[in-house]
């Protein structure tokens, strides 16, 4: 749609995937923190290994602090993590900036998506108390197909729960 190419990276070695994404020049680069610490492993000079990425993006699992400055430092500034889960789609984003501002947090909650932490009876919590998080958005899915047992767990009026707990402060953060 943008004009963009794709480029798909079979490489199961940090010299492959290096070499895929700057012969590639590639600006936009999706990992997991596997890949990404993978990717920290490779022996590098003292400069970031990908200046010209626009955005490295690692999502699927949460990083640590730690591990994210160290990708700042070591492949790109331009580092970003995102989490959710497949059934309901993305819940938090963090950009570099969000990561300087609170390194604790995992995320901002993303536009378009409304989250909340509840206690066990569903009740809004106030912001930094820690319960359990539900969120929904446009176009997440609304059940399991055949699984009236997991759509108990996970889908109740309206919202996902993912079964994690966490707390989101005042300014979104997660």
């Amino acid at each position: 749609h943008t004009g963009a190419t794709v480029v798909v990276n079979r490489s199961e070695s940090a010299e492959g995937t290096v070499r895929a994404i700057q012969q590639n020049r590639i600006s936009y680069v999706k990992l997991t923190p596997s890949h990404t610490k993978m990717l920290m492993g490779f022996k590098g000079g003292g400069e970031p290994l990908f200046p010209e990425v626009r955005a490295m993006v690692v999502g699927s699992a949460p990083t640590t602090r730690e591990e994210r400055r160290a990708a700042r430092r070591k492949l790109t500034d331009n580092f970003y993590e995102q989490l959710g889960v497949n059934e309901a789609g993305l819940l938090v984003m963090a950009t570099p900036a969000d990561q300087d501002a609170r390194p604790e947090a995992l995320g901002r909650v993303v536009e378009g998506v409304e989250a909340e932490i509840v206690d066990e009876e569903g009740t809004p919590l106030a912001p930094g108390e820690i319960g359990q998080v539900r969120y929904r958005g446009a176009g997440f899915a609304e059940r399991y197909l055949d699984n009236p047992e997991a759509d108990a767990r996970a889908f109740r009026d309206g919202w996902f729960y993912p079964g994690d707990l966490a707390a989101i402060d005042a300014a979104g953060y997660l």
